[in-house]
């Protein structure tokens, strides 16, 4: 809950004081951003990264004005002040001082600059904080923002989802399609992503949804599940899709009995890294590697250090490499019956 601030009136205007520092509540990332030919460690707030809000959730203002002044401060603060131009949410203002602990970080400040602010209040000092990585920026890189929060103000009753989706390579997944499904009835809502990956439902009214990227078949998504939207809020989620390639199959000991809790590892035969998976059998002895890119593939236990003749056993039950099956895997194919013999310690 963002706790109810005081309220102080000087004179006709009310006057907001700003102390930027990165908030202890949200986990911090570092990241390198590089300023008038330097390079610094920034800690971000993580707010508005992908899977978070990108609506006026968890901030106390959220504001566009104009840069009124600047001046330097000690060290690497910097202080300004801003006349309010729009207020998405907040008291009414007719001056906001700000100072950033972390100046080198953001843009250069200018007079005259308009912004987009992130603000939150400190709940000991009251004091409002802005935050690197809060989403706060010059207007001219945040014009799709503010249009979204003003969309958000006119909403009745509906909130918005918002996200991406990459495939596993890392490059946006075009024409994705993404199912949002409105538990209290069933309803369903679906979107495409875009050139870029982006998707964006229209206004949904607010309420519990099962959130889904797994339409496609053959392509598995990293996460789907329970998401709740909320009244004139935004949240965004990030998706990544992998091609779902599979191969299962048996791993058990020299008299034919089932291996339980054995962890079978698929690596790429032609030795590239950042392929392949890993799968623990059940009960049965069974296992599936999923999410395994198109290919050729060694199956084994304890091949991925390549660790030949010093426990190291591929499929279908051979130390030496050379001796061991080379599995062709299809786009999003499923290979079933690579299996497994552990042999006796008198040889394969």
């Amino acid at each position: 809950m963002i706790p109810a601030r005081r309220k102080t009136l000087i004179g006709a205007s009310t006057f907001i004081a700003v102390v930027a520092f990165c908030l202890p509540a949200f986990p911090q990332v570092i990241q390198m951003v590089s300023h008038d030919g330097k390079t610094y460690a920034c800690e971000r707030s993580g707010l508005m990264d992908s899977g978070g809000f990108c609506g006026t959730q968890n901030y106390d203002v959220i504001v566009v004005g104009t840069v009124l002044s600047v001046e330097p401060a000690s060290g690497r603060q910097t202080g300004f002040a801003l006349k309010p131009e729009e207020i998405f949410k907040g008291p009414e203002a007719s001056r906001i001082d700000v100072t950033t602990k972390q100046a080198v970080c953001f843009p250069d400040l200018r007079p005259g600059d308009r912004w987009l602010l992130y603000l939150q209040r400190d709940k000991e000092s009251d004091a409002l904080t802005l935050a690197y990585g809060s989403g706060s920026g010059p207007l001219m890189q945040e014009n799709e923002t503010v249009e979204r929060l003003r969309r958000l103000s006119k909403f009745k009753g509906s909130g918005m989802i918002a996200g991406e989706v990459d495939i596993s390579n890392g490059k946006p997944r075009v024409h994705h399609p993404i199912i949002a499904r409105r538990l209290a009835d069933g309803a369903q809502y679906m979107v495409f992503t875009n050139k870029e990956g982006k998707f964006e439902f229209p206004p949904l009214p607010a309420g519990k949804y099962n959130l889904n990227a797994n339409t496609v078949p053959g392509l598995t998504a990293t996460w789907s599940g329970e998401i709740t939207v909320e009244t004139r809020q935004c949240t965004n989620y990030f998706f990544d899709v992998q091609v779902d390639g599979r191969i299962s199959g048996f791993v058990r000991n020299p008299d034919g009995d089932p291996l339980e809790s054995v962890e079978v590892e698929a690596i790429p035969a032609d030795g590239s890294e950042g392929g392949g998976g890993t799968a623990v059998t059940d009960e049965k002895g069974h296992y599936e590697i999923r999410s395994l890119d198109a290919g050729r593939y060694f199956v084994g236990l304890g091949i991925a250090a390549d660790e030949a003749g010093k426990g190291s056993l591929y499929a279908p039950g051979v130390r030496d490499r050379r001796r061991a099956l080379n599995v062709s895997l299809g786009q999003a194919e499923r290979r079933v019956g690579v299996n497994i013999r552990v042999p006796s310690e008198s040889g394969d």
